[in-house]
C-alpha cells in the first residue's frame, strides 16, 4: 500500500470476510488507490487485523467513533512522549517518515553495517514485493497486492540479491541436504552449486522460509501453493539451520489433523496427512544428523 493509501485510509478499514473450513477467521482490508483512482480490498492476517483493531481503539479514546481515518496529524499539546490524534485531519507523508526514523535511533534499528537505517515509505512496498517473488507467489497476484497497473512494474523486483543468495547456499553446505522422504541428496545437475551463476542459471533458486527449492528450471514455473506445499514436493530441499521451522510446523498440521478427524473432515486429512508423514521422516533425519 502506497502511502497516498494509507494516509488517508479510513477508519472503518476492516472487512470480516468470514470464517475457513478450518473456522479460522478471514479479514480483508479496504483503502482508495489514487494511482488507480478506485477503491480496492487485500487479504490481510490476523495479526495485522488486531494491529488495525489497537490503532482504532487509540483513536476512539480521543476522537470518538466518528473520526474519518485510521491515522491522524498530531493535535496541540503533543510532544515527544505523548502523541494526541488530531480528529479528522490527515498526517502528511513528511511527518509519517519522522516517526518511523524516530523509531529507527530509539530502538536502535541498524543495517548490516550497524549504520543506524533510514526509512522512506516506499521501502516497504519494495521489500514485500521482492519477498514475494522470491517466494514464488505468481506474478498476477502480486500486481493486484500491489495495485500494479502493469506486469512490467512488478518485475522490477524480481531480483535475487548475490549476497543473500550466497548466504543461502553456504547455509544449506553446512550440513547434510535432504528431501520429503528424509533421504539425504546432491544437487542432480552437473556444475558447481557454489558457483553463482551456475545456481541462478540452471535451479529456480527460490529461498523459502523452510529450504529451499531445487527444480530445475528446465522443469518450467513451479504450481505447488505455497511453502508448506513444498513438503510434498521432490524437489523440495532443506537441512538442520531449518529444524525448528519444521517442527513447528509438524505441530500446526497436528492440530489441524486433530480437529479434520475429530469431525471427518476429508479434504483437510487428504491435504495434511501427506505433511505430516514427510514433516515426521524430515525431523527424524535432522535430529540424527551429528555434523
Amino acid at each position: 500500500m502506497r502511502y497516498s493509501s494509507l494516509g488517508i485510509i479510513s477508519f472503518d478499514c476492516l472487512v470480516y470476510i468470514g470464517k475457513d473450513t478450518l473456522g479460522n477467521e478471514q479479514w480483508s482490508i479496504k483503502f482508495y488507490d489514487e494511482k488507480l483512482d478506485r477503491e480496492r480490498t487485500i487479504p490481510i492476517s490476523l495479526e495485522l487485523v488486531e494491529i488495525v483493531k489497537q490503532q482504532q481503539e487509540f483513536i476512539r479514546e480521543y476522537c470518538g467513533d466518528d473520526n474519518e481515518y485510521l491515522f491522524t496529524a498530531r493535535a496541540v499539546g503533543s510532544n515527544g512522549a505523548v502523541f494526541i490524534p488530531m480528529k479528522n485531519q490527515v498526517m502528511g507523508i513528511g511527518n509519517f517518515i519522522n516517526y518511523l526514523n524516530n523509531l529507527a535511533r530509539k530502538c536502535k534499528i541498524q543495517d548490516e553495517n550497524g549504520k543506524l537505517w533510514h526509512f522512506e515509505s516506499h521501502q516497504f512496498r519494495h521489500t514485500v514485493g521482492t519477498q514475494m517473488i522470491n517466494q514464488g507467489v505468481p506474478q498476477h497476484i502480486i500486481m493486484k497486492i500491489l495495485g500494479h497497473c502493469s506486469p512490467e512494474m512488478t518485475m522490477r523486483y524480481a531480483h535475487i540479491h548475490d549476497e543473500t543468495l550466497r548466504k543461502e547456499l553456504a547455509k544449506f553446505h553446512e550440513s547434510k541436504t535432504i528431501d520429503i522422504t528424509g533421504q539425504i541428496v546432491a544437487l542432480e545437475l552437473e556444475g558447481n552449486p557454489e558457483d553463482l551463476e551456475w545456481f541462478t542459471k540452471e535451479i529456480a533458486a527460490i529461498a523459502l522460509p523452510n529450504g529451499y527449492c531445487g527444480r530445475p528450471k528446465v522443469l518450467g514455473d513451479c504450481d505447488i501453493a505455497g511453502d508448506v506445499g513444498c513438503y510434498i514436493c521432490p524437489h523440495f530441499r532443506t537441512n538442520k539451520s531449518f529444524l525448528d521451522i519444521h517442527k513447528d510446523q509438524l505441530e500446526r498440521t497436528r492440530k489441524i489433523l486433530t480437529k479434520a478427524y475429530k469431525y471427518d473432515w476429508q479434504l483437510p486429512i487428504k491435504k495434511n496427512e501427506p505433511i505430516r508423514q514427510n514433516l515426521k521422516l524430515i525431523i527424524t533425519t535432522l535430529e540424527a544428523d551429528k555434523s
